[in-house]
């Protein structure tokens, strides 16, 4: 990691003591990716929008505002009791699966930071033939369940092997269910992209959801393998958290919006950041999330504009039509869907420091 220098020994070291007490996840980023961190802090020093996908900040640890908790969207309380802690499931239609606790490079902003610190020691024991009996026969079960999503840890850390087991027995048992997979690999370790694991995608038809944040996260070795995707005909898609001083202006969001489209992927949402413990660092209030939204509507063409704005919840994602209730004094917010309520902190707009475009795109 040489991107770590003597003067922020001490933020590195704090962080540490947090991966310890607070259940963190360590630093983890790969070689491939801390290569164009170094060459952005070599132009624009550290805390640069990629530095801070991998390295935590003084912000990142002294920041907190009220209402930020471990675990927002409720992962836990969705996880059936009588199956074990690698199954989630908050719509009728779909199941989420948490099958690897691991990750290629660990995202400072994740929201499951706490989920998957503790993972290892929850879920390690149980065999992945064991794991794969118990969730068809929750599916079977549940009649309504359509898809099966793979989500992080990084499930193309599984390896090909167990991926194709797990594809070949759950649609031998189920009939027309499909398979998504959420993953950042394409940024962090794309050379995994190779005809093996392509030819397995297509097979099972699988669809790919990549976890791009940043127009710069998009190399030319990057483009090269999304091609090498797409030349199978595999289905792929995008969606990543809106991120102050990582992302949080039109341009960039323009920028990297167009840049997917070219190589073929549909973006699917953009989400406001959950209100995590430790997240305060990557959060703005709603207001502002709202302008930089509207700005890319109005100055950018629809194509660039076809994504879901959404805040994910414990009664599932909402958008902005579906507040209920706004009190910008107190910064209580209350959204509803489908007949249910939730309680939102609206990040205080004292805390708000917005990204600087001249360091977001330094390239340009």
């Amino acid at each position: 990691m040489n991107c770590m220098n003597v003067k922020n020994n001490r933020i590195f070291f704090l962080y540490n003591d947090l991966v310890k007490t607070k259940g963190l996840l360590p630093i983890k980023v790969t070689d491939f990716y801390n290569k164009k961190i170094q060459e952005e802090v070599d132009s624009v020093g550290i805390e640069g929008p990629l530095y801070r996908c991998s390295f935590p900040t003084k912000e990142r640890i002294d920041l907190h505002a009220d209402g930020e908790m471990p675990d927002y969207v409720c992962d836990k309380k969705n996880m059936p009791k009588n199956l074990g802690n690698f199954l989630i499931q908050k719509y009728d239609d779909r199941v989420l699966l948490l099958l690897s606790e691991q990750c290629f490079g660990h995202c400072q902003y994740c929201f499951r930071n706490q989920l998957l610190s503790t993972g290892q020691l929850e879920r390690g024991h149980q065999s992945i033939e064991n794991k794969i009996g118990e969730i068809t026969k929750y599916i079977k079960k549940h009649n309504k369940v359509k898809e099966v999503i793979f989500s992080g840890g990084d499930p193309l850390l599984l390896g090909l092997n167990k991926l194709e087991k797990i594809f070949k027995y759950i649609s031998d048992n189920v009939k027309k269910i499909k398979f998504r997979i959420h993953t950042r690999s394409i940024v962090y370790r794309p050379d995994i992209f190779d005809k093996n694991l392509c030819s397995l995608l297509k097979k099972y038809q699988v669809r790919l959801v990549f976890h791009i944040s940043h127009p710069y996260e998009v190399c030319d070795k990057v483009k090269e393998k999304i091609n090498f995707v797409e030349s199978f005909g595999i289905r792929m898609y995008n969606q990543f958290p809106i991120l102050r001083n990582i992302n949080d202006h039109e341009k960039v969001l323009a920028r990297l919006l167009e840049n997917l489209d070219e190589l073929g992927i549909r973006q699917l949402s953009i989400f406001i950041p959950d209100p995590i413990n430790y997240g305060s660092s990557f959060r703005m209030p709603l207001e502002r999330i709202f302008a930089i939204i509207d700005n890319l509507n109005t100055k950018y063409p629809s194509w660039i504009n076809s994504f879901r704005l959404v805040l994910d919840t414990p009664i599932g994602k909402v958008r902005r039509e579906d507040i209920m209730s706004w009190d910008k004094e107190s910064g209580a917010v209350v959204f509803q869907r489908n007949g249910k309520t939730v309680l939102y902190r609206d990040f205080p707009a004292e805390f708000d420091n917005p990204g600087k475009i001249n360091k977001l795109l330094w390239k340009n």
